[in-house]
């Protein structure tokens, strides 16, 4: 899915496309760690997101296709925040159905 954002976005307070366009900005030019070790938006983000879902049965955080695509990593950085909001023990091997327990939220 591509995003084109634009002025009457921010206007409408379109949320995705802004998102959107933060994202590929800080894909492009953000760089996190110290000198020696600089590390991209988007390998800080899955850093990030496996110390979140570290310690999850059956989750493994190891890029943000495959890892994402039972949504087990969707539900469990869910549950990591809000325990309430989502029952992790009802979280199976169907990923269409875990997908749609994370978006229920």
């Amino acid at each position: 899915m591509k995003l084109e954002p634009s002025a009457e976005n921010v206007v409408d307070h379109d949320l995705e496309p802004i998102l959107g366009l933060v994202w590929a900005l800080m894909y492009k030019y953000m760089k996190f760690g110290d000198d020696e070790q600089q590390l991209s938006a988007r390998e800080s983000l899955e850093m990030w997101v496996k110390n979140q879902t570290q310690g999850y049965d059956d989750v493994k955080v190891d890029d943000f296709t495959k890892s994402f695509h039972n949504g087990r990593a969707f539900c469990a950085l869910i549950h990591h925040f809000n325990k309430k909001w989502l029952d992790y023990d009802q979280v199976g091997g169907d990923g269409v159905a875990n997908i749609r327990t994370a978006n229920s939220r």
